[in-house]
């Protein structure tokens, strides 16, 4: 009725918006018909610099991408943000505009402005569809962001078995560190919840025993952590109990502190030999102490670990020592 009566289709309210922008946005496929019909403007962006169709990508209007990409409309165009429509569509997990505009020939390699790829968005995003058809399609899986970290690394840390085991299975390198000495297998053991991962990755060949820059080990994360699974298939990997980190901190040490009484309980069954201090001895010393002379029995009192204690001073440990602060 209003274009009838000779309403300008092109005029832009004041964020630079045109009804076909607007329609676009909302969804409105019908409306982006009618104004394509009456040749509304599709170059014309907002005050953004932002296109028609980065607003049907945004929001997940794949009828429009399709209908936009069919009628020739510039898929390739960025905003004043560096944005292009196949990065938005990315960004907001929608798989059906990224394949429209993947089997256009959208760049798979453009990055965003902090240097992240399409592929790497994608993967903190979780989204295992967008990151399969990228990797199908070519995009770089093995890059890294400024702190080093690896795609893999970020899905082992986000636990998203699905993405890690489509990475593994194209050959990512799960042995690589970031800037903090950091590997796929620590993330993994550090943010666990889930054996899956951790197991495809010893499976693979992950080095078990690597350390990070503090010293810490992938038995002492998951042991930090309350991993119990993960602590039981790194131990019977033959991963070193007996390490200790930095702050000369074993994996009991750590289990006494922050209560994790099952994960006590399994390096005790390992054969921890109270008696012994030398940490090169056979089984991980549950009286021995860290920087400030603390033993595992002192962390597990001072944190108010009953259980703990309590399977400690079974096995003999003992309550008479003193810590540097004595």
């Amino acid at each position: 009725m209003l274009i009838l009566s000779g309403a300008n289709i092109n005029r832009c309210d004041n964020n630079g918006c045109s009804p076909i922008i607007i329609a676009c946005k909302r969804g409105h496929t019908g409306i982006v018909d009618m104004l394509l019909n009456k040749k509304a403007d599709v170059i014309k962006c907002n005050n953004k610099g932002q296109s028609l169709l980065m607003y049907a990508c945004k929001y997940g209007r794949t009828k429009i991408v399709r209908i936009l990409v069919d009628k020739g409309v510039d898929y390739s165009k960025y905003d004043k943000k560096g944005m292009s429509p196949l990065m938005y569509a990315c960004k907001h997990g929608n798989t059906g505009s990224v394949r429209i505009l993947l089997d256009k020939g959208g760049d798979f390699n453009s990055c965003y402005v902090d240097g992240s790829s399409l592929i790497m968005h994608a993967c903190e995003n979780k989204n295992y569809k967008i990151v399969r058809m990228l990797i199908l399609i070519g995009a770089d899986f093995k890059e890294r962001d400024r702190d080093g970290r690896s795609m893999l690394m970020k899905v082992c840390g986000y636990l998203n078995k699905e993405i890690a085991c489509l990475l593994l299975e194209k050959d990512a390198d799960f042995n690589k560190c970031d800037r903090w000495g950091v590997s796929p297998l620590m993330y993994a053991c550090e943010y666990g919840h889930t054996e899956i991962i951790v197991k495809k990755l010893l499976d693979k060949g992950a080095d078990f025993n690597k350390c990070d820059r503090s010293g810490q080990t992938p038995v002492m994360k998951a042991c930090i952590n309350g991993h119990e699974k993960i602590v039981s298939l790194l131990l019977d990997k033959g991963s070193d109990y007996e390490e200790i980190d930095r702050m000369l901190q074993s994996p009991i040490m750590k289990a006494c502190e922050h209560g994790h009484t099952e994960i006590v309980k399994k390096l005790l069954d390992k054969g921890v030999d109270f008696k012994k201090c030398d940490r090169l001895d056979k089984g991980s010393d549950y009286e021995e102490i860290d920087r400030t002379l603390q033993s595992p029995i002192m962390k597990a009192c001072e944190h108010g670990h009953t259980e703990i204690v309590k399977k400690l001073l079974d096995k003999g440990a003992d309550f008479n020592k003193c810590d540097r602060s004595d």
